[in-house]
């Protein structure tokens, strides 16, 4: 059975993200992360499952080797 998919409201949170993580890529993604760099405000919890759900972070908050490969792709 295929994971049921996480919730969010809006795209334009994992959309800014997305765009945050190509420019700089943090060693840990968690909600204080999120908190300083402006994203998701009060809806932190919602982008870290939906990060955790494609694949870019893993359960403790680091990046993994396929967002590091992806996100340090320069333009």
């Amino acid at each position: 059975m295929a994971d049921k998919h996480p919730y969010m409201s809006g795209g334009g949170a994992l959309v800014k993200a997305i765009q945050h993580l190509r420019r700089s890529l943090p060693t840990t993604i968690d909600a204080a992360v999120l908190k300083k760099i402006g994203l998701a405000p009060k809806n932190e919890s919602y982008l870290i499952n939906i990060l955790q759900f494609i694949k870019v972070i893993k359960e403790d908050g680091t990046p993994t080797d396929e967002a590091r490969s992806i996100f340090t792709q320069h333009d």
